[in-house]
């Protein structure tokens, strides 16, 4: 039993000169230091923009897209902005561009910097290469570390001016990036890794117009952003390596979008232009106040020369590192509405617009206060199951022929009344005859006579629209549709500023529906799009048009023994 006591004693003695020869391998030359440089291994990631951001208390996913800020501005010709601040959900994991961004930034040179409670405890210079940091073979800087807790700092050298703990920045761009990791050192393993989450230290901001009519890509060449108050834009920034917090310096920092070809179009219903590049600005920079100003950009047929657009997103939202964002504006017209409560106003007053208003139909024509609603009543009716022509009315106006144009003193000419051939029995050829209640021998006038127009939750009609009755709209009254939208600026679009006539007579020559390049098509169906609507179709059923014919299109008056989608109207 002593025999084997002794031997156990002898065998624990053993393993601790092993253990403490092992422990003294890692060691540098016994100090009780670790080697950095030879005994590390530092694998290095590039994080994606917005990969780490705080909305609210909870960590956004790193393709989130939130809404940051929301405004409506008036511009005060006609043109109201809708302006959102987004996170940018745009070039993160898996877009095609990351791979090439990374390219540049791995053949920059690297320095790694250790510290201890805020004292700098050593440095090594290096590069990155096959995804991790590389320090410089033979370098005479050198970095042996106790056992211990650390912070390290790894930034890309050549955008960074350094005096002592501070990393200095005076350009801002997507090159300079910098990780911190906090990393305790060990006696042992004989290889430990620190791993580095290398975070762009400018963030990015990029703009996007949107609009219901197609602009010309080079008008937006000459849209200059700036900050409303430079001093909210510093000029440089400054890392302290030593705490790990920025602080910002300087005023008047710029952003700017360069290069008129570049920008991108998409859509093709409604359309975005987005910014060719991104502006980088310095953390701490105000992006919740800034100033658009044009020259030589026209929308919805506003010359915006001169014009500016200012918002002032509350509350102040600063830039962060890493972060990038996207100002998206989406141009509105002031068209003027019909509202749940019987009143007329403003897309501006609208719920669609910063308003408080519920809006239930366009209005057509404020002398005749006529008002189109936003969407069909349906997609087909017939005029009636016996005969498609207007003969069952008490007045009709001549039928046309093929492409023959209408203007509208020749749709005036009969006094056609929409709500008198719906509603009451003197608009029948027999005398008696109610049109909206017949459902089975007039549909398409029963289905305008009884639409309702959907609200939302907890709307109701209100006010003078109560008991108020829609009605399947005359030819007339339709081309007051077409040609007379008219603003909230008193503008009235005349068939000659919607592109014209095929003759002089004509009300319209090419569907307003469709964008001609020569002419800023497109008017009406924004008109009905921006608050929810329904677009009008090309064709419309008429209570009036016609011997045979009933329905009537924006190319001409269509020679169509079928039925068509049913816009009821309304008197306000």
């Amino acid at each position: 039993m002593k025999k084997q006591y002794f031997l156990a004693i002898a065998m624990f003695m053993l393993l601790t000169v092993f253990a403490a020869c092992s422990s003294d391998d890692n060691l540098d030359n016994g100090k009780g230091k670790v080697d950095v440089a030879s005994k590390f291994e530092f694998p290095v990631t590039f994080a994606d923009y917005n990969s780490d951001v705080q909305v609210g208390n909870t960590r956004a996913a790193a393709n989130s897209s939130d809404t940051l800020k929301h405004e409506f501005v008036n511009m005060g010709n006609g043109i109201v902005a809708d302006v959102t601040l987004q996170r940018d959900k745009e070039n993160l994991s898996g877009n095609s561009d990351k791979s090439a961004s990374t390219r540049a930034l791995t053949s920059d040179s690297y320095t790694m910097l250790a510290y201890q409670g805020g004292t700098l405890k050593g440095e090594l210079k290096g590069f990155i290469s096959g995804g991790s940091f590389i320090p410089n073979a033979g370098d005479p800087e050198s970095m042996s570390l106790a056992p211990g807790n650390y912070d390290f700092v790894l930034y890309s050298t050549s955008y960074f001016t350094r005096s002592g703990n501070n990393l200095t920045l005076t350009n801002a761009n997507g090159y300079a990036i910098l990780g911190r990791t906090n990393y305790t050192v060990t006696a042992t393993p004989q290889k430990q890794k620190v791993s580095f989450a290398m975070k762009h230290t400018a963030a990015r901001v990029r703009v996007k117009f949107n609009t219901y009519v197609k602009v010309q890509l080079s008008n937006f060449s000459s849209v200059g952003f700036s900050a409303a108050n430079p001093a909210e834009v510093p000029s440089s920034a400054v890392y302290d390596a030593a705490t790990g917090t920025w602080s910002t310096s300087g005023t008047g920092g710029t952003f700017g979008f360069a290069g008129s070809s570049a920008w991108t179009e998409s859509g093709s219903v409604t359309y975005s232009y987005t910014s060719p590049s991104y502006s980088y600005i310095f953390p701490g920079s105000n992006i919740t106040n800034l100033k658009a100003t044009f020259s030589n950009v026209t929308i919805y047929t506003e010359n915006l020369n001169g014009k500016s657009l200012t918002f002032a997103l509350n509350p102040v939202l600063a830039s962060v590192a890493n972060g990038s964002y996207l100002i998206s504006i989406t141009f509105h017209y002031n068209f003027l509405y019909l509202m749940t409560d019987g009143t007329t106003g403003l897309f501006s007053e609208t719920t669609f617009g910063g308003g408080t208003k519920t809006p239930i139909a366009v209005v057509a024509s404020q002398s005749k206060r006529l008002a189109a609603a936003l969407n069909n009543a349906s997609s087909f009716a017939y005029f009636s199951n016996s005969s498609y022509g207007t003969t069952h009315n008490s007045s009709q106006i001549p039928e046309p022929g093929w492409y023959q144009g209408f203007n509208q003193t020749s749709f005036d000419a009969d006094g056609a009344d929409g709500y008198k051939f719906t509603w009451e029995a003197a608009g029948s050829a027999d005398g008696t005859t109610i049109k909206a209640n017949e459902q089975t021998k007039y549909p398409a006038f029963y289905t305008a006579g009884h639409y309702v127009p959907t609200l939302p939750a907890g709307k109701f009609l209100t006010g003078s629209i109560v008991g108020k009755k829609w009605f399947l709209p005359s030819a007339g009254e339709i081309a007051k549709l077409y040609t007379g939208v008219r603003t909230g600026a008193g503008l009235n679009y005349e068939p000659q500023s919607m592109g014209g006539g095929m003759y002089s007579t004509t009300f319209y020559e090419d569907h307003i529906l469709q964008y001609n390049p020569a002419a800023p098509l497109g008017m009406l169906r924004m008109a009905f799009w921006q608050v929810g609507g329904e677009s009008p179709n090309d064709i419309l059923t008429s209570s009036t048009i016609g011997n045979s014919y009933f329905t009537m299109s924006l190319l001409d008056l269509r020679k169509d023994n079928g039925g068509g989608p049913i816009r009821p109207f309304i008197h306000y």
